[in-house]
């Protein structure tokens, strides 16, 4: 008899503590918020980039007009071949990304003086970068979501 209570009372305890834990994992869940795509959040696309490039590098190194002229052909060269990766679903490999950048490379040698590559790469570096991190916690803050939020796949529409 007494081995017998004692049974039930150790399986009632280790269903009461079972049924404790499963119950505080589920407060412990983060909240997902949607993110619309026509927030920003994007990387910038290839017409953006280069109107990024001509606008603020180009300007920054000292070329002649053929050169300005093609660098910006290598560089349009360059960002059409990522975009088309991009947009083709599936992802950049670094085989593609290291072979694109190499004939870029390549192509600026044969263009430009080991200085001018030199004021290129400096002022490309001086753009800023985009942190789509960043700009996520900004609408996050923006949205009154709680701080465990979490970010989902944006949904179109």
């Amino acid at each position: 008899m007494r081995k017998l209570m004692l049974q039930a009372i150790s399986l009632g305890m280790i269903v009461f503590f079972l049924a404790t834990n499963a119950g505080a994992q589920t407060g412990r869940e983060r909240t997902r918020i949607p993110v619309p795509v026509q927030e920003g959040f994007a990387p910038p696309g290839k017409q953006e980039q280069i109107k990024n490039f001509q606008e603020k590098v180009l300007p920054r190194v000292q070329l002649s007009q053929t050169q300005k002229v093609k660098v910006a052909k290598i560089y349009d060269d360059f960002f059409s071949t990522i975009d088309a990766q991009k947009k083709s679903g599936a992802r950049i490999s670094k085989e593609l990304m290291d072979k694109t950048i190499a004939a870029k490379d390549a192509q600026l040698k044969a263009t430009l003086n080991p200085e001018q590559i030199k004021d290129l790469v400096r002022a490309e570096r001086s753009l800023p970068v985009a942190r789509p991190h960043e700009q996520m916690q900004e609408y996050m803050k923006k949205q009154g979501a709680p701080k465990n939020a979490q970010m989902r796949k944006p949904v179109k529409g």
